[in-house]
C-alpha cells in the first residue's frame, strides 16, 4: 500500500510523455510549452510536500493521502479533457497537489513504522517502484498514444489514481503515534529550521534533488529527441526507458542489501560519482558522433544505476535523525528532490530553442555535476 501512495504520483509524472509531440499539434501550442506542463505538475507537487509534511503530523497520514488521492483523481480528469493547453495546466498542477499529499503520507508513515537500517531498507523498497514507474510508463503511453490518442495517457492516470484511493480506503490505516498538539502558519515553518541547519541533511538532499533533475531533464525531453530527430516512434520510443528502469531497480536492491553494512556517507559518494559517469557520458556522446538512440540509453542504464543507490540511502540517512518530525523532514527533502526535478526540465526546455537535441544532456551533466560537488562540502566522511 505505501509503495501504491507513491507510484501513482509517479506513473502521472512520465506516461503521457510519449504523447507529447501529438499533444501539441492537437492543442495548437509548441514543444517547449507542451514540456513545461510536466515542470507544473513537479513544481505543484513539490511546493504542496512544504505544507503537507506539518499536515500530516499535525492530523495524520490516512486523512492527508485520501484527501490527495482525491484531488489528483479530479485533475487526471481535467487534463483528460482538455481541449487547450491551459487546461492541461490546470490538471497537471492538480495532479501534482495530490500525489505530493499521497507521497508524503507514505514516507512519514514509513518513518512511523520502522527505525533504524531498516528505514533504508524499506524506502529502498519504495525507491524501486519511485523508478520502476516512471521508467515502465512510457512503454504504456506510447502504446496507448499509439493506438487511442494523446488523451488516452491521460485517462489510463485518472484510472489508476482511482484505484489507488479505492486500496487506500480499504487497507491503508493511520500509522502516527503522537500527533503535533497545534497547527500554525508560524509552528509549520518553525519545525523546518531544526532540519535546514543539518548540513549533511542539506547535502543528501541536493545530490538527490539535482540527480532527479538530471533524470526528469531527459523525461521532458527524451521523446521529442527520439520520435522528431531519431526517428523513432511513440511505441518504439516507450521500449527505451524501460532499460533505465531495470538498472535504477538494480541500484535500489544493491542499497537496500548494503543498508547497515556500508556507511551512507560512502556509499552515497560513490554511487554518485556512477551518476556523474552516465550523466558525462551521455554529453559527450555528440562530440563524438555516437548520438543515437542505444547510445544514450546505454548512458542512461550507467546513470540510472548509480541513481537507484543515491536516492534510498540518502533519503534514509537524512530523515533518520528526525523522528520526532518525521513527516516535516520528508517533506522537505520531498519538495527540494521535486524542485530539482522542476529545475531539470525547465532548464532543458530553455535550452532546447538554442542546443535542440543535445539540450537534455547538457542539462544532465550541468546539474549532476553540481549535485556531487554539494554531496563532497556538505556530508561529512
Amino acid at each position: 500500500m505505501l509503495t501504491a501512495l507513491t507510484a501513482v504520483g509517479q506513473f502521472a509524472s512520465s506516461v503521457y510523455l510519449p504523447a507529447l509531440p501529438a499533444m501539441t499539434r492537437a492543442l495548437g501550442t509548441d514543444l517547449p510549452t507542451a514540456q513545461l506542463t510536466l515542470t507544473a505538475f513537479l513544481i505543484a507537487f513539490a511546493v504542496t510536500q512544504l505544507v503537507c509534511g506539518p499536515v500530516s503530523d499535525r492530523f495524520g497520514r490516512r486523512h492527508l493521502a485520501l484527501i490527495g488521492l482525491g484531488i489528483f483523481l479530479l485533475g487526471s480528469v481535467v487534463a483528460a479533457l482538455a481541449g487547450g493547453i491551459g487546461a492541461v495546466f490546470l490538471g497537471r498542477v492538480l495532479q501534482g497537489i495530490g500525489a505530493a499529499a499521497s507521497t508524503i503520507a507514505s514516507r512519514a508513515a514509513i518513518r512511523d513504522c520502522f527505525d533504524g537500517p531498516e528505514v533504508a531498507r524499506v524506502m529502498a523498497l519504495t525507491t524501486m517502484v519511485f523508478g520502476l514507474v516512471p521508467g515502465l510508463a512510457p512503454l504504456l503511453g506510447g502504446a496507448l498514444q499509439d493506438g487511442f490518442g494523446w488523451s488516452a495517457t491521460l485517462w489510463s492516470a485518472a484510472l489508476a489514481g482511482a484505484a489507488v484511493l479505492a486500496a487506500a480506503a480499504l487497507w491503508f490505516p493511520e500509522t502516527i503515534q503522537a500527533r503535533m498538539p497545534a497547527l500554525n502558519l508560524g509552528a509549520a515553518l518553525a519545525a523546518y529550521a531544526p532540519i535546514l541547519r543539518s548540513r549533511a541533511y542539506l547535502g543528501y538532499a541536493s545530490a538527490g534533488a539535482l540527480g532527479l533533475g538530471s533524470l526528469f531533464a531527459f523525461l521532458a525531453a527524451s521523446s521529442a529527441v527520439y520520435i522528431n530527430h531519431l526517428g523513432a516512434s511513440a511505441t518504439e520510443y516507450g521500449l527505451y526507458p524501460p532499460f533505465g528502469v531495470t538498472a535504477f531497480v538494480v541500484g535500489a536492491a544493491a542499497a537496500r542489501r548494503l543498508a547497515g553494512r556500508v556507511p551512507a556517507p560512502k556509499l552515497v559518494r560513490r554511487a554518485y560519482i556512477v551518476v556523474l559517469a552516465g550523466a558525462i557520458g551521455i554529453a559527450v556522446l555528440p562530440a563524438i558522433g555516437l548520438f543515437d538512440k542505444v547510445p544514450i540509453m546505454v548512458g542512461m542504464v550507467v546513470f540510472s544505476l548509480g541513481l537507484g543507490v543515491v536516492m534510498p540511502t540518502g533519503v534514509a540517512a537524512a530523515i533518520t535523525p528526525f523522528a520526532d518530525r518525521a513527516g516535516t523532514a520528508a517533506a522537505l527533502i520531498g519538495f527540494l528532490q521535486l524542485g530539482g526535478s522542476a529545475l531539470g526540465t525547465a532548464v532543458a526546455s530553455a535550452l532546447d530553442p538554442a542546443l535542440g537535441p543535445i539540450a537534455f544532456p547538457v542539462t544532465m551533466a550541468l546539474l549532476s555535476g553540481v549535485g556531487g560537488v554539494l554531496l563532497i562540502w556538505l556530508v561529512p566522511r
